[in-house]
């Protein structure tokens, strides 16, 4: 065995010498690839004997879809995309990409099918390609390299299974996406008809305060509705707690936030009052702070007053679930942009200053640029507290201290 060892370190010596002189990393760079891991130094010389190197630019095409398959590569340097098109809507899409390692071709060997997505170069990218015809030459005139298929079939047949697992996850994950974004689907339907029923009720309040003596009446048993029915539409989207901004998670911070940055808000209904008292006709001969402009010249008095605010607070943490809790928050999940938070809180506060239209105009575009505050309010944080804190605050500085006109 000794007499045998220096004969077989020449013999590897003399065989590594021509791939040595052509490309020194080629047989280190096949060891290091999946395709040939199981190759020995003789197959790997007579692989690099049958290749030739090819060379692309950034953009240049290796292939094209629909092409014959009459070889494969592998990439030596550089990096590929891979490119499908679609007829439907004259599109290409990238659905994968290829580096240094990779190779790219091969399942033609096997199936003689067409190529089924088209290769690009995204940058300089070098290459070493085996015709097919050449493969098999070599495998019928030389026995030893004959095992050349049986390492083919072994290394493609795992790497079917692998491409197997990696594409049922992911079909996983799509049914996952799928299932969250029908339970979205539904629950935004529930949403949108509570909402609905929020701008009908509110009308219908303004209608009965005038003629049912105690509000009592009318306010209690519309919370306690909206309540179960927004308790009933959450339970049925199976989505946790904190989804919907109920979570005690940053919630120091939402109230700090929603206390301390509502200090500039409601300086800035100071200014738009005082804009309207100069330029809009309904506010002529008002004053800036108005505090009962609400109520009927019978209820003008502090307890009613307090009251009046008291009923409205209780009304606010139903009104904020249903504008940045559900409607907010569903609407950042579903929108799949970058713009997603930008645009969820520009939509739900248009249908919300919308849902004030019924007191007037005014009030209703008031609440809409003071509810982008509040949905950005929420979004630092996604938790109910800052914007509920918040809009009690400049809801009762705007309606019960500065007042503006109804109607």
């Amino acid at each position: 065995m000794q007499d045998l060892q220096p004969s077989a370190s020449f013999g590897m010596r003399k065989l590594w010498r021509p791939i040595m002189r052509q490309d020194p990393n080629f047989e280190d760079f096949c060891k290091h690839t999946a395709l040939f891991r199981d190759f020995n130094h003789n197959e790997l010389k007579a692989l690099y004997e049958i290749s030739k190197e090819k060379t692309l630019e950034k953009g240049e095409y290796l292939m094209e879809e629909g092409d014959p398959g009459n070889e494969f590569f592998f990439v030596m340097e550089g990096d590929l995309e891979v490119v499908k098109h679609d007829l439907s809507n004259k599109q290409d899409f990238v659905i994968g990409t290829i580096h240094p390692g990779d190779t790219v071709g091969e399942m033609a060997l096997f199936d003689s099918a067409p190529r089924s997505a088209s290769i690009r170069a995204t940058t300089h990218a070098k290459l070493r390609g085996i015709a097919f015809a050449d493969l098999r030459k070599l495998a019928n005139e030389n026995k030893e390299i004959s095992s050349i298929y049986s390492h083919l079939s072994k290394n493609l047949s795992q790497r079917v299974r692998t491409t197997s697992d990696i594409a049922f996850n992911a079909m996983k994950k799509e049914m996952e996406e799928y299932k969250i974004r029908t339970n979205i689907g539904q629950f935004f339907v529930h949403v949108l008809v509570a909402f609905s029923l929020i701008i009908y009720s509110l009308g219908i309040v303004k209608y009965l305060l005038k003629i049912v003596p105690n509000s009592t009446y009318i306010t209690i048993p519309m919370i306690l509705f909206l309540g179960i029915f927004t308790y009933f539409i959450i339970r049925s989207s199976h989505f946790p707690l904190s989804v919907f901004g109920i979570t005690t998670n940053k919630w120091k911070q939402a109230l700090f936030e929603g206390i301390v940055w509502t200090i500039p808000v409601a300086g800035l209904v100071v200014v738009v009052k005082l804009l309207c008292i100069r330029y809009l006709p309904d506010y002529q001969g008002h004053s800036v702070f108005e505090p009962f402009i609400l109520m009927s010249q019978s209820d003008k008095t502090l307890k009613y007053w307090i009251y009046l605010n008291l009923a409205y607070w209780l009304f606010v943490p139903a009104q904020e679930l249903m504008a940045r809790g559900t409607l907010q928050s569903l609407l950042e999940k579903f929108l799949i942009s970058k713009h997603s938070v930008l645009s969820a809180v520009i939509v739900s506060n248009l249908l919300f200053g919308i849902a004030h239209f019924f007191m007037s105009e005014q009030v209703g575009i008031m609440i809409f640029m003071v509810g982008l505050y509040m949905g950005f309010l929420y979004a630092n944080t996604h938790n109910l507290l800052g914007p509920i804190v918040a809009h009690c605050l400049i809801g009762t500085w705007s309606l019960s201290v500065v007042g503006f006109v109804i109607g």
